[in-house]
């Protein structure tokens, strides 16, 4: 009967909206009482939970070989740069190509190279 009538669907909808609006408000509150008790606590406990879950985000392992120099203003391989763009690339590439294999949705973040512009 619930399945033929447009108005009873959407009402028993809202209706679930709504309670689910009041749970989340009543722990909102909760949280707010328990972070007035112990704040130092609950703000170390929610900042190791941020800090893992941007990590799982945002990792990214970016494998350099290091390279031995006495002087820094003289490098001692050529195109240094380049090769850690291009190593870098690959990477992401990769990394990106394995989180999509685990179904994660792409990051929200994009390369962006800055050239100046000299005129």
């Amino acid at each position: 009967m619930i399945k033929k009538d447009p108005y009873l669907v959407s009402h028993a909808i809202v209706m679930e909206i709504n309670y689910m609006a009041g749970q989340i408000f009543e722990l909102s509150n909760n949280l707010n009482k328990l972070m007035f008790m112990k704040p130092k606590r609950i703000t170390k406990i929610l900042q190791e939970d941020y800090q893992k879950s941007s990590d799982v985000k945002y990792c990214e392992n970016i494998l350099r070989h290091v390279i031995q120099t006495s002087d820094f203003s003289f490098p001692s391989e050529d195109y240094t740069g380049q090769i850690n763009d291009i190593v870098a690339k690959k990477t992401r590439d990769m990394l990106q190509l394995h989180s999509e294999m685990m179904g994660r949705e792409k990051m929200a973040a994009e390369e962006i190279k800055i050239v100046e512009d000299v005129n």
